[in-house]
């Protein structure tokens, strides 16, 4: 029987990393995935949304959009491990 991967194709954990600078997304307990979570949960794939709150106000929405970019550069795809998919057949090359 052929065994399939576990794939998440939404989290918020950019809003939160981009909310809270300090955390880690290694290990930090606040954030619903982290790095230990996405391993002892066996997932190969973690999506990663921007979100925005609706009631940010326009003005700032972009700022906000740019701070989890920035978050997801240089706390995320810092961790060991952790590859940005950019392409589907990326995912069939993963370990």
């Amino acid at each position: 029987m052929k065994t399939y991967p576990i794939i998440d194709w939404h989290c918020d954990v950019l809003m939160k990393l981009h909310q809270h600078p300090e955390y880690s997304f290694y290990d930090n307990e606040n954030l619903d995935v982290n790095v230990l979570k996405l391993r002892k949960g066996g997932v190969k794939v973690q999506a990663c949304a921007i979100f925005i709150d609706p009631d940010t106000y326009i003005d700032n929405k972009y700022d906000v959009a740019l701070g989890q970019i920035d978050a997801f550069k240089n706390n995320v795809l810092k961790q060991d491990g952790i590859v940005h998919i950019k392409h589907f057949f990326e995912i069939e090359n993963l370990k």
